[in-house]
Order: C-alpha cells, then structure tokens, then sequence
C-alpha cells in the first residue's frame, strides 16, 4: 500500500493548478448563461411561430375541404357520383363505389394542397412579422 502511494505522491507533488480570477469566472459564466437564455427564448418564439402556421393551415385546410365539397355539384363533377345498381346495401356501396372514390380524392387532395400552401405563406409572413 505505501508502494501505491508514494508513485501518487510524487505525481502530485508538483502539480500546483492555477486559479482563474473568480470575477472573470462569474462574467464568463452568466454571458454564458445568458446565451443560453437567448436560445432557449428564441427556440420558443420559433415553435410558437410554427403551432400558428400549423393552426391557420389546419383551418384553411378544413375550410377549403369545406367549400370545395359544397361547390362539387356546380364544378362538373356531378357526373362522378352517379349511382349504378348494385346488390350492396347503398351506403356501402357509396363508400366503396369508385366513381364516389374520386371526387372524395380530389377533395382530399386539393384541400391538402392548400393547406400545405397556406402553411408556407403563413409562416414566411410570420417570419417577415417577427424581423
């Protein structure tokens, strides 16, 4: 055991570190602190930023959806969803029916578009809005 400590001893010996001055070391550590805050309030503001477009997207999505499925009838479309004759019960023949299948797809698809879109020029308006 003392075998052991006397390498140790001498490794230590002369090792004699030198403090920093404690007022540099605290001004280091609070402009670090306060970058740290910088970032996290940014990180927030950013992610606030992002929950809105998705919101207004969401909405503007639903709303299109909305419209779209209302103007069915008047767009030209009113040809895809006629009924044939089939032994099925007529509401899941509706559902399953390929010629209802489009019009359904188109909605989805086209309110999807625009949602996406609304989501884009959302967020690069809230962006020039913030600056």
């Amino acid at each position: 055991m003392k075998q052991q400590d006397d390498p140790l001893k001498k490794l230590f010996d002369g090792f004699d570190p030198q403090l920093d001055d404690t007022t540099r070391f605290m001004s280091r550590l609070e402009a670090r602190l306060d970058s740290v805050e910088i970032i996290r309030s940014k990180t927030a503001a950013s992610r606030r930023l992002y929950i809105i477009a998705a919101v207004i997207a969401a909405f503007v999505g639903f709303v299109s959806g909305v419209i779209i499925t209302l103007l069915l009838p008047h767009i030209g479309l009113n040809m895809l969803t006629s009924s044939s004759t089939t032994v099925v019960a007529p509401a899941i023949a509706r559902v399953i029916e390929p010629a209802t299948a489009l019009p359904i797809l188109l909605i989805a698809a086209l309110s999807l578009f625009i949602a996406v879109n609304a989501y884009s020029v959302t967020l690069y308006f809230l962006k020039l809005r913030r600056k």
